[in-house]
């Protein structure tokens, strides 16, 4: 019974995991639409994942110069140009960061001893 226990954990770890790069792709995908970069779902669900895992190899700070030379070499049998890869890699950086500005200050909201909350 136990086993069973820690196969499902697994199991809803994976299904996670696999939702939050679906997640990732759309971004990808929707910045590449707004940016008229002109690469499509299949070539993005295929070149993403692949460059995220390539980002986290040690060599620079924040996989900074290693996305964007990854997605441009990569990117280059879909005819993604190098100067849209590097367009999308940083506008997604940046798509990134914003969300992550913004989720960092709701959670310090949500601590009244960090950050005080305006009350009525």
């Amino acid at each position: 019974m136990h086993n069973l226990s820690i196969w499902h954990h697994i199991g809803i770890s994976f299904a996670i995991g696999i939702l939050l790069q679906l997640n990732v792709i759309a971004q990808f995908l929707i910045l590449a639409n707004a940016l008229e970069v002109g690469i499509d779902l299949w070539h993005l669900a295929v070149l993403v994942p692949v460059v995220n895992l390539i980002t986290l190899l040690p060599v620079s700070i924040n996989g900074f110069g290693v996305r964007e030379g990854a997605l441009a070499a990569l990117g280059a049998p879909f005819g993604l140009s190098v100067a849209g890869a590097v367009l999308l890699a940083y506008a997604w950086v940046v798509f990134a960061l914003i969300w992550g500005l913004i989720g960092g200050l709701l959670y310090l909201r949500g601590r009244p001893d960090v950050l005080p909350v305006a009350t009525p």
